[in-house]
């Protein structure tokens, strides 16, 4: 059995997919995947897949799609998973002969909890569960819930070893592409002096854009790794650390896919949206206000973010209590 997973974008979402790969590999398929080339080489080394292809998301227009699935019609797949399930990926699959199976994002409930606030105490999504249930109806067994698990090379992890303190250390990625998501930088630095005080060391993961705020957490740029690693050498800082502290962002993904514990600031949006880790994979740290969640992404026009304040003293204390 031959099969393609389809998932472009973003980051965290596209790791996610990896809860499916041991099923997969078990009913004996062969496992090819399509996602933006920004995030590919996260499954280059993986020995459970055949053939990682990138594309560029934002530049597939109507002929790019066309030529891209005349590309993949020479592949012959049993069945095509399309765990993205937006216009482009639908549009893709009608151009492809092969049984293509969606998965249901949930997306008009997800909306409608915005509007119907008491609907975030009716159900909880989680997204490795609904791609495991696409995957399903394949005829393939998949555990429920299953978690994602990314591989890092030895070389990968021995090269970021020499490079992180000696003594244990913790994990702050404070980066948020949306301000309703975004735990204030003040914040995390007190955050950092409490873990210091509690005698471990920190250290900031993340992209250019949290170069920034990653300084002033650290106070030192060997400890601040924002803007300066690949993704799988961000990953294997977080797989070697005690813990993460994290946004509602890619970060929380990365740490699932290592076996990190990971401690989630929530703001404007809601673990009932799908992205929360499971109970063994780490804990939520949220507000509870009859406003939340006002948004899907963390795009908000709310001047007040009161779903932000929550104390640094509360966030190191329930993430230490995670770990114990």
């Amino acid at each position: 059995m031959k099969v393609l997973l389809i998932r472009l974008s973003s980051i965290g979402d596209v790791i996610l997919i990896s809860s499916v790969f041991n099923a997969l590999k078990k009913a004996g398929a062969e496992i090819d995947i399509l996602t933006d080339k920004s995030i590919a080489p996260i499954f280059v080394p993986d020995t459970r897949i055949r053939k990682v292809m990138g594309v560029s998301k934002n530049r597939l227009s109507f002929q790019a799609v066309k030529e891209l699935a005349d590309n993949l019609k020479k592949e012959n797949y049993d069945y095509v998973f399309d765990l993205h399930n937006i216009l482009k990926t639908r549009l893709l699959s009608k151009f492809l002969p092969f049984k293509t199976i969606r998965y249901n994002k949930q997306s008009l409930w997800r909306r409608e909890v915005i509007f119907f606030k008491f609907l975030k105490r009716k159900k909880q999504l989680f997204i490795p569960e609904l791609y495991a249930k696409a995957v399903r109806k394949a005829g393939i067994e998949v555990e429920e819930n299953p978690t994602p698990e990314i591989f890092i090379p030895e070389e990968t992890e021995l090269h970021i070893s020499r490079l992180l303190p000696h003594r244990k250390f913790v994990v702050i990625a404070p980066g948020a592409r949306w301000e309703g998501k975004a735990y204030p930088i003040r914040k995390y630095k007190r955050i950092a002096q409490i873990l210091r005080r509690v005698g471990f060391e920190v250290v900031t993961v993340g992209g250019k854009e949290d170069v920034e705020a990653g300084m002033e957490i650290t106070g030192a740029y060997n400890l601040n790794f924002c803007g300066r690693l690949t993704l799988l050498e961000s990953m294997a800082v977080i797989k070697q650390a005690e813990f993460v502290i994290s946004n509602d962002s890619s970060a929380v993904h990365m740490a699932r896919a290592v076996k990190t514990k990971v401690a989630v600031i929530y703001g404007a949006t809601h673990p009932c949206f799908g992205f929360a880790p499971l109970e063994s994979e780490g804990t939520v740290i949220r507000k509870e206000l009859p406003c939340n969640p006002c948004s899907l992404h963390g795009k908000v026009r709310c001047e007040h973010l009161k779903c932000l304040d929550i104390p640094p003293k509360e966030v190191v204390t329930k993430a230490l209590q995670m770990i114990s």
